[in-house]
């Protein structure tokens, strides 16, 4: 058996084909679809969480805005960079 799961651009960036990985799984789980995410640490996993509490942030755009990096993100968020959080897709 096999499973799909997403993972954010950092993350995917230190990956390669073939190499075994240990990762923090979220199952995502709505009325639509079921979806798995995968991190490289617990904290970016619980900082993931954190996004699907705020209205209108679903999966797919936390996983974006970790692209943006932890530390990063956590600043924009504490300095209200509107800019920089509305340029992730």
């Amino acid at each position: 058996m096999s499973y799909d799961i997403l993972v954010s651009p950092t993350l995917l960036g230190h990956l390669t084909v073939g190499d075994a990985k240990i990762l923090w799984i979220h199952h995502h789980k709505t009325d639509m679809s079921e979806m798995l995410f995968g991190f490289a640490t617990l904290s970016e996993r619980e900082l993931f969480r954190s996004l699907l509490r705020v209205n209108g942030i679903g999966g797919k755009t936390a996983l974006g805005l970790l692209g943006l990096g932890e530390e990063a993100l956590v600043r924009a968020i504490a300095l209200e960079d509107d800019a920089l959080l509305s340029s992730v897709p």
